[in-house]
């Protein structure tokens, strides 16, 4: 598994998905049931692919489209 996200897009990503993770948890399990049900899962399931792939450098999806923003020194 060679890494296909540069530094940027790892720091991004894993922010961004831990951002999406807590939010998707306080509005489910909040003091008001703002959403529920597959939404709840879908957006949980964002949040956590983007962590870690932000953590592990690697994207499937980039892999699948020949991407890669990891700059080549």
């Amino acid at each position: 598994m060679k890494m296909n996200e540069g530094s940027t897009d790892r720091i991004v990503r894993a922010i961004g998905g831990a951002i999406v993770l807590a939010i998707d948890y306080f509005l489910a399990e909040g003091p008001v049931d703002v959403i529920q049900g597959a939404i709840v899962v879908g957006i949980g399931m964002f949040g956590a692919y983007s962590l870690v792939t932000g953590l592990i450098g690697w994207c499937p999806v980039y892999a699948l489209l020949g991407i890669n923003t990891q700059s080549r020194r």
